[in-house]
């Protein structure tokens, strides 16, 4: 049985007690969110994860994605909780209302990523590379890309995804081999192969919009001669309808361990129309907005299965009569105690508790400094706010993805009683 209920009163205490009360009252500002709002965003995005996500989780993951000349089918229901997921504004909530976004904080955001981490991993990894996608583009793009994309990325009517890896280099992006070659009207052609790349194709969206790492003839060597396209699957006109298919094939999906609604694709690009992101062989750092983002969303991610590794494993440690306290039966109209009353049981369980609690402290300050470098005047104070997210995004990155490991396993070990 699925348990999970989003631990509202621990965000909301963050929230209000935390941060707007510890000075964070900056988050509030150029934003249409009012502090009475706090609760009903919260409640209504538990109750969208609990009632619509959690449901199609094991499902999701029992049915995984399947794979047909080159088209990606997701799982049963996973099409119609997008529908629902953008129709309700939660794409848009954090991104800049110039471009049809709610402007919401980007710390609610991040509760929001959790909830979908506990309730459906595979479903938040869709709208999580989106957002992702929309701040690299909105950092460097031109004003017209900007324009053209942006609002159709808030809307979720199109998705986006992240492509740098290659059967031959992965963390050493400099043996990069993909190419992409300059066309007199200022867009180029990409071609290369690119592996591992989340979402790559699927049919939640209308249109998927690919950032992708390649070189130019001629291009420095190793990482200094990296430069950042946008490659649309489906070349969109001016207005933003839909034209005709780009040259991108997704070669086949990966067979995983875990998150098998979430695709992880072999990506192909024959020829692909695509255009410049930022300076040419700066693409490194014009991409390492959407990967900051993205190493960010991995930690909230192992926070998320703290969180329902402990509701799961409390739930189990209830129910399961095995035994009697040492110092005696606690339930003697039982025929046996629950598992709960036992010492080491409650020590795992309270390990875990802790874990997550002390990790969604550190996102949910981190998130809030993402909030005070994007609204601050004073440039002393924006340095210093930028200065704390580049010190603990790989910090979160990795201790919150420690957690989320240590934490299953004791939460396995509990359900070994």
């Amino acid at each position: 049985m699925q348990v999970y209920k989003a631990p509202l009163n621990d965000m909301k205490f963050l929230f209000k007690d935390f941060l707007y009360d510890g000075g964070f009252d900056i988050i509030f500002q150029n934003s249409d969110f009012e502090f009475s709002d706090l609760d009903l965003i919260l409640d209504q995005a538990a109750r969208f994860c609990e009632e619509e996500l959690l449901p199609i989780n094991q499902t999701g993951d029992g049915e995984g994605c399947s794979y047909e000349r080159g088209q990606v089918i997701t799982p049963t229901g996973f099409k119609e909780a997008y529908e629902k997921y953008v129709s309700n504004g939660w794409q848009s909530a954090t991104l800049d209302k110039k471009y049809g976004g709610s402007g919401l904080p980007y710390v609610l955001g991040v509760f929001l990523d959790e909830m979908m981490s506990s309730s459906n991993m595979s479903f938040g990894n869709f709208p999580g590379l989106t957002t992702n996608a929309f701040a690299a583009i909105e950092k460097s793009a031109s004003e017209e890309l900007k324009d053209l994309y942006l609002p159709k990325l808030a809307t979720g009517e199109w998705s986006g995804t992240m492509n740098l890896t290659e059967p031959q280099c992965g963390t050493d992006l400099g043996l990069t081999r993909t190419m992409a070659l300059p066309q007199d009207d200022d867009s180029y052609r990409i071609t290369g192969t690119k592996i591992f790349i989340t979402g790559g194709e699927h049919d939640l969206s209308e249109n998927i919009i690919h950032l992708v790492l390649a070189k130019t003839p001629g291009a420095p060597k190793g990482i200094k001669g990296i430069s950042l396209f946008l490659v649309p699957k489906i070349i969109p006109n001016p207005d933003g309808s839909l034209d005709k298919n780009n040259g991108v094939e997704c070669g086949s999906i990966e067979d995983k361990m875990g998150i098998k609604a979430s695709p992880t694709c072999v990506m192909r690009y024959n020829d692909a129309k695509g255009w410049l992101v930022g300076e040419l062989h700066k693409g490194m750092s014009a991409m390492f907005v959407m990967m900051n983002g993205a190493r960010l969303m991995v930690g909230v991610q192992g926070l998320g299965m703290t969180e329902i590794a402990y509701q799961s494993a409390l739930f189990y440690a209830k129910d399961r009569l095995q035994g009697r306290h040492p110092g005696g039966a606690k339930h003697p109209d039982k025929p046996a105690d629950p598992i709960l009353v036992h010492p080491d049981v409650r020590k795992n369980l309270l390990k875990i508790k802790s874990l997550s609690e002390g990790v969604r402290g550190l996102i949910a300050l981190t998130a809030a400094q993402v909030d005070v470098a994007r609204l601050e005047k004073d440039k002393l104070k924006k340095q210093k706010a930028e200065d704390w997210v580049a010190l603990m995004t790989p910090i979160i990155k990795a201790y919150g993805t420690d957690i989320g490991s240590e934490s299953a396993n004791l939460a396995v070990q509990i359900y070994g009683g």
